[in-house]
């Protein structure tokens, strides 16, 4: 009975997914003119797909120490081809896929946090706080390096809501002070011009909007353009005709509700919604504390990228560029996302 019902879970989890990607790849092909991205979104989402349903379950190794250590080195490395010889800093080119490593990176960074915070009732000393300090630095460095603040957000905010339970007062009251320190540290030293403007171009994106303050202008307006309906298929001139700029990437979501209307965006939310609430049925079929932590930091991980998106393309957040999950054009962010599912899927067998 019980291998039924997570079986019958799982079915629902891939069926959700599937409308999800069936909307992008639908706007991918309503929005293309000369490029035709949706026939590399159809390919990704055939195989995410078959890799769900058919690969076999490898649960028995996702946690042992040595098979972490080895892809722990191994996206690491990637990551730094990436940054030494890749497109922008962040894009390895393999035949006809760029391949954007730092996304792979976010699984090894939950479940290195999950092993590490399962056998951990309260972090009291400072010294083992240190380790997970340690931790979000590799990894945010790699994002620094690659000047990727949308992937540094997410790892920032999955290490915050897996790490902060486990700490005592003292530890919290000292962390806490670190962000405020960090981000005044971020804004005066670390942060690039263009990371500036975009903050205080969204604060203002009217007074610079053939510049700095173009696209959150224009992502505003494209959004708000279709109304409650939307314009129809194919007749999203603001996404087609190229005002809206990374419209298959950064601003489909834009483009999908100017050809689809505020009620093609709630179906979408309620779509991400019963995916939440199908992923927090499966937490019942997860039997260790470290499985448990992956699934939560996964939730985490998903919930921030479509928050910081969904915000980001209606203009009440600055331009980060960080994928809508499974909707955003991309390869590197679907497999990683399916991949995490897919570790998740196997877990929960792991129990029957």
């Amino acid at each position: 009975m019980l291998i039924y019902f997570t079986k019958e879970l799982k079915f629902k989890i891939i069926v959700i997914v599937s409308f999800i990607l069936l909307f992008s790849i639908i706007t991918l092909f309503s929005i293309s003119v000369k490029e035709k991205l949706y026939l590399k979104q159809i390919i990704f989402f055939l195989f995410s797909i078959i890799f769900l349903i058919f690969l076999k379950n490898f649960s028995y190794i996702y946690f042992k120490k040595n098979f972490l250590y080895l892809i722990f080195v191994l996206v690491i490395f990637l990551n730094f081809l990436a940054f030494l010889f890749g497109f922008k800093k962040a894009w390895l080119k393999i035949y006809f896929f760029n391949f954007q490593p730092i996304e792979f990176a976010k699984i090894i960074f939950v479940l290195i946090l999950s092993r590490e915070l399962a056998y951990q009732k309260e972090i009291k000393k400072f010294l083992s706080f240190l380790k997970y300090i340690f931790i979000i630095f590799i990894f945010s460095f790699l994002c620094y390096l690659q000047n990727d603040f949308g992937s540094l957000l997410v790892f920032l905010s999955i290490w915050f809501f897996l790490v902060f339970p486990y700490l005592n007062f003292k530890i919290k009251i000292f962390l806490i002070s670190l962000i405020l320190i960090f981000f005044l540290v971020f804004w005066f030293f670390i942060a690039k011009d263009y990371q500036k403007e975009r903050i205080l171009n969204f604060i203002y994106p009217e007074k610079d909007i053939f510049s700095g303050g173009y696209n959150a202008f224009e992502s505003k307006t494209t959004f708000g353009s279709g109304g409650f309906f939307g314009k129809g298929f194919k007749k999203g001139y603001q996404s087609i005709y190229g005002f809206l700029p990374s419209a298959p990437t950064d601003f489909l979501l834009a483009s999908f509700v100017e050809h689809f209307g505020y009620f093609g965006f709630l179906i979408l939310i309620f779509l991400y919604i019963l995916f939440w609430n199908q992923l927090e049925k499966l937490k019942d079929f997860l039997k260790e504390t470290k499985e448990i932590l992956f699934l939560k930091g996964f939730k985490i991980w998903i919930f921030t990228q479509f928050t910081i998106n969904s915000l980001m393309n209606v203009g009440l957040l600055p331009i980060i560029g960080l994928p809508l999950p499974f909707f955003s054009y991309g390869g590197s962010h679907i497999l990683a996302e399916i991949l995490a599912l897919k570790i998740i899927f196997d877990f929960s067998n792991k129990k029957f």
